[in-house]
C-alpha cells in the first residue's frame, strides 16, 4: 500500500523523536536512518501525487 507524503513525514517526525531520545549512539544512528528512509518515501509520494494529477 502507498501511503500519502505526509504519512510518510508523519512517521519520519516518529522516528526523529525516537533517536533524540535513544541514549546508545549505535540505535541513534539507526532511528536517523529510518527517518531518511521515510523522507524518501515522502518525496516520492509527493512525485507520484503529481504525475498521477496530470494524467
Amino acid at each position: 500500500m502507498m501511503r500519502t507524503a505526509s504519512q510518510c513525514m508523519a512517521m519520519a517526525a516518529r522516528m526523529d523523536g525516537f533517536a533524540a531520545r535513544d541514549s546508545a549512539s549505535r540505535m541513534r544512528a539507526e532511528w536517523t536512518s529510518m527517518a531518511v528512509y521515510w523522507r524518501d518515501l515522502a518525496h516520492q509520494a509527493e512525485w507520484q501525487d503529481r504525475y498521477a494529477r496530470r494524467a
